[in-house]
């Protein structure tokens, strides 16, 4: 059931197709059918350029990922507020692999929050390849600041 303040909006690009709609059926169908695109091109080892921003340490994050097996094995270049992170703000920060996501873990970031009947989703996807390009949640739009986002961009298969 849907909660009477629930906002949930969708857009996608599929298939050439972009679309609004505040249907939690309509979300998770284009969750499921961004998924399934995203699983055909058989991407096991990638990198790509990863952003979460939230009201938690460091704020806006931001790095190049590199995922094998589906896994987040190294970043490289990360920064916060556009400066780059030295060793020693990586440790105080705690950044460490488990900050960053694959594109499998962004689909479940998705899923969680539909789950968690999130007030608020809105999702974009990439039309070619299916991952989540943009993930904007706020799971209570009566509490300030515990939204997140979180980006993703430049999917490069690794050969």
């Amino acid at each position: 059931m849907i909660k009477p303040l629930l906002q949930c909006s969708l857009i996608f690009a599929l298939a050439g197709a972009t679309g609004c709609d505040q249907s939690l059926s309509r979300l998770e169908e284009g969750l499921a059918d961004a998924t399934e695109k995203w699983e055909t091109q058989g991407y096991v080892d990638y990198s790509m350029r990863f952003g979460r921003s939230c009201f938690c340490g460091p704020g806006e994050l931001e790095a190049t990922v590199h995922i094998e097996a589906g896994a987040v094995v190294a970043f490289e270049a990360a920064t916060a507020f556009n400066d780059t992170l030295s060793d020693s703000l990586l440790v105080a920060w705690d950044i460490t692999l488990s900050s960053f996501k694959s594109v499998q873990e962004l689909f479940g970031v998705i899923e969680a929050a539909i789950q968690l009947d999130a007030d608020d989703i809105a999702v974009t996807y990439n039309g070619a390849l299916g991952y989540p390009q943009l993930i904007d949640i706020d799971y209570n739009i009566e509490i300030i600041d515990e939204e997140i986002v979180y980006h993703a961009s430049d999917v490069v298969e690794k050969l």
